[in-house]
């Protein structure tokens, strides 16, 4: 029996804990799933495929600075589905920030506290992003950084 007739005739439910890799495979259908952010979904017929990955960073946030890039980058022809932040120590002398890229710096949310433990969800982001180059994720502060303390943690879907 198949994979996918075990899941159909049994109602079961797969659950992942602690597994850092597992491939299922039947005539029809393949299931990978990374324990490193991503997941892979193909048919054996015409060897199509859907991928589903996230990238993580601890991004540290520099003195003196009004805004700050994350050192991971959207992947060039990528389609983004939304951008989490969450503040693990507060970028000193800022109050809130926006979240996005260069040229569109509101793109994955703004006015977002930088208190730590804020974490955001990409609020508002109606449509996916195809970007067609390697691009960073922005944090745009409300005001320069007082010191180099400053966390987060960004992880792009």
């Amino acid at each position: 029996m198949g994979f996918r007739t075990f899941f159909e005739q049994t109602g079961a439910i797969l659950s992942l804990r602690g597994v850092s890799s597992l491939f299922l495979a039947d005539n029809a259908l393949s299931l990978n799933v990374s324990g490193v952010g991503g997941f892979t979904v193909g048919g054996n017929v015409n060897a199509q495929t859907f991928n589903l990955l996230t990238q993580t960073e601890l991004t540290s946030v520099a003195n003196g600075v009004g805004l700050q890039d994350s050192t991971i980058t959207i992947p060039a022809n990528a389609l983004v589905i939304g951008v989490t932040a969450r503040v693990t120590v507060l970028p000193g002398g800022t109050a809130t920030m926006d979240i996005g890229v260069a040229g569109a710096t509101t793109r994955y949310g703004t006015g977002v506290s930088t208190a730590a433990t804020t974490t955001s969800t990409s609020p508002g982001t109606t449509n996916p992003t195809i970007y067609s180059a390697a691009t960073a994720i922005r944090y745009t502060f409300n005001a320069n950084t007082t010191n180099a303390s400053g966390r987060i943690r960004t992880t792009i879907h």
